[in-house]
């Protein structure tokens, strides 16, 4: 039996990058090969949105130690719904820090 689940997304102030959030960010998949080996790990990631709501880049800030649970973990970041922050009302573009923790029960 396994668990996974997603930590509170925190917002990332930059200059020109503004705090916006998310709508849904669906739980990965357990991998079977990770399930297998028995791999458990905390996968934290940097998710860039653009003004129109399109990821254009998700970044590992901290590594689970498995490459298999790394990229569930981002597949998952890719697939969530977005809202980035409105400035003077026009959408902007936005970067937030979420992460996903893999365990075995």
């Amino acid at each position: 039996e396994y668990v996974v689940f997603k930590e509170k997304t925190e917002t990332q102030k930059e200059p020109e990058i503004k705090e916006g959030g998310y709508i849904t960010i669906p739980n990965p998949k357990y991998p079977p090969e990770s399930l297998q080996k028995e791999e458990e790990g905390t996968v934290k990631l940097a998710v860039i949105v653009d003004a129109d709501a399109v990821v254009k880049d998700v970044i590992i800030i901290q590594s689970s130690g498995s490459e298999i649970l790394d990229k569930a973990a981002i597949n998952s970041a890719k697939n969530a719904l977005y809202a980035p922050k409105e400035i003077n009302g026009k959408p902007a573009p936005t970067r937030f820090t979420t992460s996903f923790t893999f365990k075995l029960e």
